[in-house]
């Protein structure tokens, strides 16, 4: 029986606004990768509403995974995080939001070695990312941080964010969120942008070596 996340541990975070892993989808299938602000919690469930829409989803508790801070987009007025579901928010064409459960998500860590075709998916992924990744990093320095540059980049961050954590499992995840001091300098780029350039570089270095470990899995 799944574990639902502890009302005490919400209700902390109500005013908060979340992006959602998996991210909510449209009438038409599209993604709407808005955030979301917590504006209640009661005994079993929790009420959302989007940022641009205004429109509201009720998830029960035992349908949030899990809660994570976001503090590279914290703002004196607004606190940012992620919020992992269970469950799919879908925004149908009359405005309705419902919803739908997920199927369970594969590991790598844990108790079974994962079989050869699910190592060489999780590979290519893992590749995918990285090359985007990177491509990300150098369009961020070349537009020296404009707004739609990283707007992209934290998409891309909560998107690897939430693979990792869906086929890798929980603690390269939380491997993945460590960024380790760089030494990278961009000649004229922004010292207020710098932080994201790092946190891109930081990323990078711990996807490579999540391909490795992944790859030397027996």
């Amino acid at each position: 029986m799944n574990q639902p996340v502890k009302k005490d541990q919400l209700e902390k975070s109500i005013g908060n606004r979340f992006k959602l892993q998996p991210v909510a989808k449209g009438a038409s299938g599209q993604a709407l990768d808005d955030d979301w602000v917590l504006t209640a919690v009661t005994d079993a469930s929790a009420t959302l509403e989007n940022t641009r829409t205004k429109q509201s989803a009720l998830v029960g508790l035992d349908g949030i995974h899990s809660r994570f801070s976001d503090p590279a987009r914290d703002t004196p007025e607004h606190r940012y995080g992620f919020l992992q579901l269970h469950v799919e928010i879908r925004v149908a064409s009359d405005g309705s939001v419902r919803a739908t459960l997920l199927p369970p998500p594969r590991t790598v860590a844990g108790a079974s070695t994962p079989s050869e075709p699910d190592r060489t998916e999780i590979l290519e992924n893992l590749v995918r990312l990285f090359e985007e990744g990177t491509k990300l990093r150098k369009t961020y320095v070349a537009t020296r941080g404009s707004d739609a540059a990283k707007s992209e980049v934290d998409r891309w961050l909560t998107k690897t964010l939430a693979y990792v954590r869906e086929a890798c499992g929980a603690d390269f995840a939380a491997r993945l969120r460590i960024v380790e001091p760089s030494s990278t300098a961009v000649d004229g780029f922004p010292l207020a942008r710098m932080p994201i350039v790092h946190k891109i570089d930081g990323v990078l270095r711990n996807l490579a070596r999540f391909m490795t470990e992944v790859r030397n899995r027996g």
